[in-house]
């Protein structure tokens, strides 16, 4: 018997794959992926370990010792009919899962440790897709950023509510801005249309998470040098009040993002790029780097922070002319966030195609 003996078991094929994966992260503590005891010159199977003690038995030159042997051949039979029910146990908490949640259209490598990835198939990447993935809208009803336990409900709309987006292995969460008749952003051929309801001062700021202990939470002059990348659309720049990317204090949410305490981010004001950053509640530096943003244009907008807390920025790749030095406070915890604001012209769809976020 082998673990996949065991794997095979579970009938859904998603579930056997995540299940494998399960083990393959184990690696050495599952020895040779086998059943067999090694000992001496070959491999032993179970049924002739426990028929020939000799093979476990070297200290003593070779002089059986039948009772030794049948009760460590008992033991190993009991350890893997336990591990043969954990496995099952996993396929069914995982199928469970997928029953509530339902957010797997679309077959690719999840995220890695080092960065949570979400991108389009056409961009030939090998990760989560926005595009092609089915985002289940949760509500989260514990009132926590780590709920405890989920209901799968509609999403609210109404100002202040959190819901939670899930592609495969990835979990986003959304803050509603102002209140939202279109509760939950929408897939499209592109990507996620986070556009909402398209209203004045109504919007969005996206997540993954605002706790310290969040998936992608870094913590200045601890946590090795980290980064945010986002690939989006803008049908109607004029129509964007705010637009922006960065790095924020993990702290509750706020309806304005000049109300946080510290933030350093790139954000598209009516088609003018810029950044913004606030150190200790300071006040809000505003500073155009003389980027701008057509309508209907796709760009990627980059923040970087080094290990001493230095932000730095990049658009499409290439640093912008003008930027303005910001270094965030030393110990200070901080998150990605995506914040976007309706202005009275309205920006029509926001089409957000890529989310890279991880060390860099």
């Amino acid at each position: 018997m082998i673990i996949a003996d065991y794997i095979n078991d579970v009938a859904d094929g998603k579930t056997r794959r995540a299940i494998q994966a399960v083990f393959d992260n184990l690696g050495s503590l599952i020895a040779n992926d086998s059943l067999k005891q090694k000992s001496l010159d070959r491999d032993y199977t179970l049924e002739e370990f426990e028929s020939c003690p000799t093979a476990v038995r070297k200290d003593t030159g070779g002089a059986p010792d039948y009772a030794m042997a049948k009760a460590l051949a008992v033991e190993l039979r009991a350890d893997h009919a336990t591990m043969r029910t954990e496995v099952i146990a996993i396929g069914t908490t995982l199928a469970n899962i997928k029953t509530i949640y339902d957010a797997h259209t679309h077959e690719c490598p999840g995220s890695s440790y080092a960065a949570s990835r979400c991108s389009t198939p056409d961009t030939g990447a090998a990760e989560n897709s926005l595009a092609a993935s089915a985002a289940s809208a949760i509500t989260d009803t514990s009132g926590s950023s780590v709920p405890a336990a989920l209901t799968a409900t509609d999403p609210i709309g109404t100002a202040g509510d959190e819901n939670l987006l899930i592609f495969d292995d990835n979990v986003f969460e959304y803050h509603i801005l102002g209140t939202q008749t279109i509760a939950a952003p929408v897939r499209v051929a592109t990507g996620l249309d986070v556009g909402m309801d398209q209203t004045a001062d109504d919007g969005i700021e996206i997540t993954q998470g605002i706790l310290a202990n969040s998936r992608s939470a870094f913590v200045v002059g601890t946590s090795k040098p980290f980064f945010l990348k986002v690939k989006f659309s803008i049908a109607d720049v004029s129509g964007t009040d705010d637009c922006a990317v960065g790095f924020r204090l993990a702290e509750a949410y706020q309806a304005n993002i000049d109300d946080y305490n510290t933030f350093a981010c790139l954000n598209v004001i009516s088609g003018a790029i810029k950044t913004e950053t606030d150190i200790d509640g300071a006040g809000t530096t505003t500073t155009d780097t003389t980027d701008t943003w057509g309508d209907g244009e796709t760009h990627t907008l980059e923040v970087y922070v080094d290990a001493n807390g230095a932000v730095t920025y990049k658009v499409d790749g290439t640093v912008p002319t003008t930027t303005i030095a910001m270094t965030i406070t030393d110990a200070d915890t901080v998150i990605p966030f995506f914040y976007f604001l309706n202005h009275t012209d309205l920006a029509g769809a926001v089409v957000i195609e890529s989310w890279e976020c991880g060390l860099q």
